[in-house]
């Protein structure tokens, strides 16, 4: 079977083809082109007039949506939210589940699990599921349930992942609590990846335990450099939330840059070399995160203050 599509334009990882068609051969992507080349052989043809074809997108982090929480584990539970998120572009995701009781995760996980190996959601395919929690911080906790929150444990884990059948991808976990980089090898072992979230430990505090597991070093050896030129700022949306203490990524801005003394800080900790918070250049600020002037804020019932500040 050939189908085709054709639209306006059609979007590719180094650029966007206007006027375009996209054939599709025994639901595989056979060839690309545009109408000035003339049409392709195909059973079938779909004009979407106006439209933009682009790569579905991949969401990790989805508790619920059209009125259901994933954490009923059953399909008439996640089919709402599959077909919603198919509905805004999403083609794949990670059903995540909040803190909750041990038994209600456990069934919870059994049930997604099934629903991942059926194969028979409507909309977007659920890929494998991202557990937050329940080994969080309790005073960056936000939302979980303190009354569910436990120490990181490989035994608990393990009952988790027996649940899921292995189909556990991700983990969010606070890196500072004690166990929890006993845990965080362990589920790598598993092929599980580990987002580090919810979370009261500073910067240098959380890159020194990577290193005392390896983590930065075997980045390090996969190529990773600290450029110059590199910038960190703070997640717009974590700044104003309980997820980190100290919420900083790397990108290209150039409204502000590293000096030399920082990126060598940087670079010392990646070859492992331990450092303390007070050596740490001034440099290493935070300064109107990801476009968000200095100011108050309100967040929920509390208000948020977001101003320059040193790591």
């Amino acid at each position: 079977m050939r189908s085709l599509l054709t639209a306006s334009a059609l979007v590719l990882p180094e650029s966007v083809v206007n006027d375009a068609w996209l054939l599709i051969e025994d639901g595989t992507i056979h060839s690309i082109g545009t109408r000035g080349d003339g049409l392709p052989q195909h059973n079938e043809h779909h004009d979407l007039p106006g439209a933009l074809l682009a790569p579905a997108m991949l969401d990790i982090h989805v508790h619920g949506a059209a009125g259901h929480d994933v954490m009923e584990g059953t399909a008439d539970g996640v089919a709402p939210v599959s077909t919603l998120l198919a509905k805004h572009g999403v083609g794949a995701w990670l059903p995540t589940l909040v803190t909750a009781a041990v038994d209600r995760t456990l069934r919870a996980l059994d049930g997604l699990a099934t629903l991942i190996e059926q194969k028979s959601l409507p909309g977007a395919a659920p890929l494998g599921l991202h557990l937050e929690g329940p080994f969080l911080s309790y005073k960056k906790r936000g939302v979980h349930p303190p009354e569910f929150l436990q120490a990181p444990s490989v035994e608990l884990f393990d009952r988790f992942w027996q649940a899921a059948r292995g189909n556990v991808r991700l983990i969010t976990i606070a890196p500072e609590l004690p166990g929890a980089l006993e845990l965080i090898q362990h589920a790598s072992s598993l092929g599980v990846r580990v987002s580090l979230g919810h979370s009261d430990a500073t910067a240098v505090q959380t890159v020194n335990d990577l290193v005392a597991i390896g983590c930065a070093q075997a980045l390090l050896n996969q190529g990773l450099r600290i450029p110059e030129d590199i910038s960190i700022v703070g997640f717009g949306n974590i700044l104003m939330s309980e997820h980190f203490r100290v919420p900083l990524t790397t990108v290209r801005q150039p409204k502000f840059r590293l000096g030399a003394a920082a990126v060598e800080s940087m670079q010392q900790i990646l070859l492992g070399r331990r450092i303390e918070s007070k050596r740490l250049p001034a440099e290493l600020q935070v300064r109107s995160s990801s476009g968000i002037a200095p100011a108050t804020y309100p967040l929920k019932d509390k208000r948020s203050v977001i101003k320059e500040s040193t790591v």
